[in-house]
């Protein structure tokens, strides 16, 4: 690492989430990297960058009035800008069933996962800030076990039985793309206060 400054520290989580009534009207989603070649004889050369996808997203076009403004620009302050991470709810997909999730032994404790599936092809999705008060952890045969779930980390310890499936609801780990809070006024006597672009990324965990 570089030499540390004043106020310099380990990025820290922020486990608040961004305000909900904003990430509501949020557009983005998923992003895989992809670096891909054609040669002279168009044929195609594809490397995939990342073995998950991160997530993006825009908020600018859901701030409506001064008020959901001062909101976020209150958040954007106790976060010190893009230097914490915080929960992030994506609307689009927060919940997970028994039918599309499963659980990895990590030690002894067991990984929360969510599985995309297609085919002949699964994906699994590494959970780790799940919302306290939704997680049932089930075994092969659908019953509820006796399990307490970190819900910074998403790794459950189970008490009985085999996990295999769970159910639940869960946040994206996410930060500020930029430092800069760029607000300028739109209409007479500041009518309203528009932020232009308001980009929030996925960190991996």
């Amino acid at each position: 690492r570089s030499a540390r400054t004043l106020g310099t520290r380990d990025m820290a989580f922020f486990e608040d989430r961004f305000p909900d009534s904003i990430a509501q009207g949020a557009s983005g989603g998923p992003r895989f990297s992809t670096s891909e070649v054609k040669t002279s004889g168009g044929a195609r050369s594809a490397n995939r960058n990342w073995t998950a996808p991160l997530h993006f997203f825009n908020v600018a076009q859901a701030i409506k009035t001064n008020a959901q403004f001062a909101l976020v620009r209150s958040f954007f302050w106790v976060v010190y800008g893009a230097f914490d991470g915080f929960r992030f709810k994506d609307y689009s997909d927060f919940k997970a069933t028994r039918l599309d999730t499963s659980l990895t032994a990590v030690g002894g404790t067991w990984q929360l996962n969510k599985l995309y599936s297609y085919g002949s092809r699964s994906v699994v999705r590494k959970i780790t800030k799940p919302v306290a008060g939704t997680v049932v952890i089930y075994d092969n045969s659908g019953i509820a076990l006796s399990a307490t779930v970190d819900t910074t980390t998403g790794l459950a310890t189970v008490s009985g039985g085999t996990p295999v499936t769970w159910a639940g609801e869960f946040d994206v780990p996410c930060k500020f793309s930029s430092d800069s809070l760029d607000a300028k006024q739109v209409g007479p006597e500041a009518m309203f206060m528009d932020w232009g672009s308001i980009d929030i990324e996925e960190i991996r965990l």
